[in-house]
C-alpha cells in the first residue's frame, strides 16, 4: 500500500465483488462493516490523495486528503492487498493469484491517477473495511496493545506486564490487547525458541524465562518482516516448517525431537516437550507462589492451609481419630445420648411398598429406604429425632 498508492490520488473505485467467486457481482456488507452500498464506499475514496499509511498489529489505515472519513483495513486469516503486475501474496494454504485480473475474491479495487490498480482480496470474509474520523481513537485500533515490531516494551516492562497475567503465555501473546499482531504460528514459534511450554502461566514465569520470551518475540517478528513474510526464507531451524502436520504420525522438528499438538487458548499448538517441557513442571511452582491471592489462588491457599492444620477447618485430624475429636468450628463435643425405646406411632403408618417389584426393591434399596424415612418424618405428628439429628439440635 505504501509503495503503490502513497502520494497518489484515487480516481476510480469498485466496491462490487469481482473475480468470479461465489459472490461476484454483489456488495459484501459483511466485509464493509457499517457501509450500506458500493456507492457509499466509493465516495470515501474518490478524488482523495493517499497522504500516509499506518499499521498497528493486524489493523491498517490510510490518511486521505480533504474532509471525510478515513478507511481502515483488517485482513482476517486470508486477506491481502494485491497489485496488478506485482508479486502475489502466498499463505501457507492459500495463494492470491494475480495472473488474472481482478483476482478471485476481490472485494475492493482502487485505481490511482497513474493507472496503478490495487485490490483488497478476502476469501473467507473474515476481513473488514471500516471508516472513521480518527481510526486510532476508535475500536478496534484504540484497544490494541503494543506492536512487537514498532513498540516492543523493554525486557523489564515486558516481564512486569506478564507477572500480572494468570493465563497461559501463549493465550496472552495471542491477546491483541496485550501484543497486537501476534498470530498463532508466531506465538508457537516464540515459545518454542524461548524453551517455554505454551500453557505455562505468565505469573509463574521466572525473570529468565520471561526475558527469553521477550527476546524470541523480537527476533521472530523482525526476521519474518525482513524476509517479507516469505516462509521459504525463514531459518530452517524454525518450528514453522514442521508445525503444519497435525494428524500425521512421527512429526519431528529440525533437531529430530517429536512434536505434539495440544490446544492452548482455544488454538492448536505445536509443542516439543524435549525443549519446552511437558507442561507439568510449573504447576507446583505456580500454586506455591500465589497462596493467599485472590480468586482461584485463594482457593488453593485455603486447601493448603487446611491440609497443614490451619484455617477455619480446625487442626488436622488423622482419619482414625476423626470421629472422636471435636471440630473447632462446631463447639464442644456432644455426649452420647442414652437410647430410649421409640414409642410406637398411633398415626398414619408408612406408605406401603407392595406395588414395587421385588427386583426393583433390591436394586433401589438405598434410595427407597431414605425415601421411606423422609416420608415417615412428614407423616408422624410426633417424630423422634435420630441420634445424629439430636446431636445437631442440642447444639
Amino acid at each position: 500500500m505504501e509503495h503503490s498508492l502513497q502520494g497518489k490520488t484515487i480516481t476510480e473505485v469498485n466496491a462490487i465483488e469481482q473475480g468470479e467467486g461465489p459472490r461476484s457481482g454483489s456488495f459484501d456488507d459483511i466485509i464493509f462493516q457499517g457501509s450500506n452500498s458500493a456507492a457509499e464506499v466509493a465516495a470515501h475514496f474518490l478524488q482523495r490523495k493517499v497522504m500516509s499509511t499506518h499499521r498497528r498489529g493486524k489493523q491498517m489505515w490510510l490518511t486521505l486528503s480533504g474532509e471525510g472519513l478515513q478507511p481502515t483495513f483488517h485482513f482476517g486469516m486470508t486477506g491481502s492487498f494485491a497489485v496488478k503486475g506485482g508479486d502475489c501474496m502466498e499463505y501457507q494454504r492459500y495463494t492470491v493469484d494475480t495472473a488474472v485480473w481482478p483476482p478471485r475474491f476481490c472485494k475492493l479495487e482502487l485505481v490511482a491517477e497513474d493507472g496503478t490498480r490495487l485490490a483488497f482480496v478476502n476469501s473467507r470474509r473474515l476481513g473488514r473495511v471500516r471508516f472513521f474520523d480518527d481510526p486510532s481513537a476508535h475500536p478496534p485500533i484504540s484497544l490494541l496493545g503494543f506492536d512487537p515490531l514498532l513498540s516492543l516494551p523493554s525486557p523489564g516492562a515486558f516481564t512486569a506486564a506478564l507477572a500480572l497475567r494468570g493465563q497461559a503465555i501463549k493465550a496472552v501473546l495471542l491477546d491483541q490487547s496485550f501484543s497486537a499482531g501476534v498470530g498463532n504460528w508466531i506465538a508457537d514459534e516464540v515459545v518454542y525458541q524461548a524453551g517455554v511450554h505454551p500453557s505455562h502461566p505468565c505469573r509463574s514465569l521466572t525473570a529468565e524465562e520471561a526475558a527469553r520470551v521477550h527476546g524470541a518475540l523480537q527476533s521472530v517478528v523482525h526476521t519474518a518482516v525482513e524476509a517479507n513474510a516469505d516462509s521459504k526464507k525463514f531459518p530452517s531451524s524454525w518450528l514453522f516448517h514442521f508445525r503444519w502436520a497435525k494428524g500425521a504420525t512421527g512429526v519431528r522438528d529440525a533437531h529430530g525431537n517429536p512434536i505434539a499438538f495440544v490446544t492452548v487458548g482455544g488454538r492448536t499448538s505445536a509443542v516439543v516437550a524435549a525443549l519446552q517441557g511437558s507442561g507439568k513442571e510449573w504447576k507446583s511452582r505456580d500454586a506455591s507462589l500465589h497462596i493467599g491471592g485472590a480468586g482461584k489462588p485463594a482457593k488453593i491457599a485455603h486447601k493448603v492451609a487446611a491440609a497443614a492444620g490451619g484455617g477455619s477447618s480446625g487442626p488436622a485430624v488423622p482419619k482414625a481419630q476423626a470421629k472422636s475429636v471435636p471440630s473447632s468450628r462446631s463447639g464442644p463435643a456432644v455426649p452420647k445420648r442414652t437410647t430410649t425405646p421409640k414409642p410406637k406411632s398411633k398415626s398414619k403408618s408408612k406408605p406401603a411398598k407392595a406395588t414395587m417389584p421385588a427386583r426393583a426393591q433390591g436394586s433401589k434399596r438405598g434410595r427407597a429406604d431414605s425415601t421411606s424415612r423422609a416420608g415417615s418424618r412428614q407423616l408422624d405428628p410426633a417424630p423422634v429425632p435420630s441420634k445424629r439429628r439430636s446431636a445437631r439440635l442440642s447444639r
